[in-house]
This record gives C-alpha cells, structure tokens and sequence, in this order.
C-alpha cells in the first residue's frame, strides 16, 4: 500500500503545510539550541537504557519502540525547521500521563540533531534488541544516523508537492510561455536534497565507467535504480479495464557505499530515496511515455516501510511491567510527583 502525502504527515505529527508557501522548500538552517529536557535526557532511565539493552522484555520492547521511531525518521531529518518526524505510531500506544513516550523521541530527536548523530551506543541496543525481541528497527536507517544522517533542505518538499508545483507553474502555463516557465522550474527546484517516499522498485543495474574517445572518464562503474511513483488506478479505469497513465519514473545514480543490502532489494517493493535532484524532463506524449522523468544522484536507498494500521510493537502492558524504566524522569514536574512532593530532583546538580 503506497503512503499518501496526507498519511506520510499525519504518522510524523506533521501539520500538512500549505504548498503555496516557496519558503517551505528553502533550505534555510535552523539553529538548534539545548533545552533543559535535552540535557537531562542522558541521565533519564530511558536514557541510561538506549546504550545498555534492558534484559526485562518489556523494557526491551519500550526500548526498541523508540528505537524503531528514530530510525524510521533519520532519512528525514532536514534543515528547514524545528518540526521534526515523530513516528508516533510506536509511541503513541504507550503514551500516558506518568509515562510520556514520545516526549522522550523528541528529546532523542533533538540530541541527534545538536550532536549530528545518533551515539554508537544506541546502534548496538538496537542489534540486540531485534535480535533477541524481533524489534522493527531499521538498521540501516538507524546506522545512517549515527554516522551522522545528511539533511534533507526541507521534509516538506516530497515528491507530491514537486508534481504540484511542476502543473501550477509550467503545465498551465500559456504555450508561448512553456519554455520560459520550465526554465525558471528548473531554476526554482533543481539541486535539491529531498528524500522521497512511496516509490516502487523497478531495477537496479551497473552501467560501465564512461568513456569519451575512448578514454575512460570514470574509475569505477556506475549503480542505478529506476523507481515510479505508482497510483492506483482510477473508478473509470478499472470500469472500463482501460491502463491508467504511465506513473513518474525516477532515475536513480546510486552512492558508491549504501546502507541497504542491494541485492537483497525486492523489484516492486516500496523505497525511500534519499539524494539530490539533478535534473527532469517531460514525456513526449507517447501513451507509454512517462510525464515526468526526474534524475536524482548521490543517491542513497532505503526500504520504505507501511505503517498504516500498525498498532505499536509495546504497549501500555509492557510500561506497567516496566517500571524500571517507565517513570517520567525528563521534566521537573515528572519527576517531582514520581518521588512526592518536597523530594530532591536528583538531576538539579
């Protein structure tokens, strides 16, 4: 099932912007600064457990939960602003009052981006934990993390609002303007970082080192992918059993050295893109002849995992028989009604 543009922010806890703001795709960067729930977040329970893998199961699974949600949202961390993705679908079912889970992703989310990385540490717990429990961790994205993930310039820029902004500026534009109108496009949108999701897989290949006159341009051969944007088709489509319109395809120049397992990649399977638009070009028309075509390079992939419908790896059980490490130690208040009134917050010093 291919994630939507609206689901994609609805499972980040992401207002869904409005695209006829330009500054929504600039890559202005934000400054981020250490809060007081930043600092403490090292010497919380929780904290002390994302670089010692907790041996009670239940801790494991809350662990690994956290775990899971700051992998899935490495490939999207950007520069644009403060609004960073909480895949609350993990947190979410074992959220409470005394125990605010996703309170504790921010502030993992925030350490990773004042730190440019996730620690080694966590990477580790993480192996252990889908080992041992069968966590969701994505490994790969987590690693990416740690070795300190490249922002994208803004996660609002996905590959929806390319298609919208490529119809509103250039397709209704007056046919005496089409060209003038592509090149500003081109100027507006090219030499973008962006990380794209919901693409299927249709092939991977190596093509040879290039070569001009027979001299050979580039050391090594070259790795590509070619993915689509693939949509459903339409009510009258499939009632008349007519083939819907060719989807978008995406060219793919892959980086020498990815996180994924290439040739464990599944051809229909769902990807996410992670890399640099480098340019496009429109169909010829032809019935199969894509709309768009859009090169990206520099490219990393990495498996794009459907959580719609899923209902969390922990639970509210697993905090009740965690508690251990399920008390809310990040903020003063919390830890003040944990302890009782009166009682000394053992991080003021």
């Amino acid at each position: 099932m291919k994630i939507s543009h609206a689901l994609l922010f609805a499972l980040l806890a992401l207002p869904l912007p409005a695209l006829a703001d330009d500054d929504l795709f600039a890559a202005t960067p934000h400054a981020w600064r250490e809060d007081a729930e930043d600092k403490r977040l090292p010497k919380t329970r929780i904290g002390q457990a994302l670089s010692a893998a907790p041996k009670n199961p239940a801790c494991g699974r809350v662990v690994g939960s956290l775990l899971a949600a700051l992998a899935e949202a490495a490939p999207y961390f950007h520069k644009r602003d403060e609004n960073l993705p909480v895949f609350n679908v993990f947190t979410a079912p074992m959220s409470s009052d005394k125990f605010p889970a996703g309170d504790y992703l921010t502030h993992m989310l925030h350490r990773a981006m004042i730190d440019g990385k996730v620690p080694e540490g966590w990477l580790q717990v993480a192996k252990e934990l889908k080992t041992r429990l069968k966590a969701p961790i994505d490994l790969a994205r987590l690693a990416y993390a740690v070795d300190g993930a490249q922002l994208t310039d803004s996660i609002y820029f996905t590959l929806d609002a390319f298609v919208q902004r490529y119809a509103a500026e250039v397709e209704l534009a007056p046919s005496i303007a089409q060209d003038s109108a592509m090149e500003r496009f081109q100027d507006r949108y090219l030499d973008r970082d962006v990380s794209w999701f919901g693409l299927t897989l249709l092939d991977i290949h190596k093509e040879a080192p290039r070569k001009i006159k027979g001299v050979e341009v580039d050391d090594k051969p070259s790795y590509f992918a070619t993915l689509a944007q693939v949509k459903p088709a339409s009510q009258a489509d499939a009632l008349f059993g007519r083939r819907g319109p060719e989807p978008i395809r995406i060219r793919v120049k892959l980086a020498a050295e990815q996180y994924l397992d290439l040739k464990k990649a599944v051809v229909s399977g769902k990807y996410l893109v992670r890399g640099r638009i480098f340019s496009f070009k429109r169909g010829d028309g032809k019935p199969s002849s894509p709309p768009l075509e859009v090169e990206i390079r520099d490219a990393l992939l990495f498996e794009d995992h459907d959580w719609s419908g899923y209902r969390g790896f922990a639970s509210q059980e697993d905090v009740l028989a965690c508690p251990e490490l399920c008390v809310n130690d990040l903020s003063p208040l919390g830890l003040q009604q944990q302890q009782g009134i009166g009682a000394r917050d053992g991080f003021s010093h």
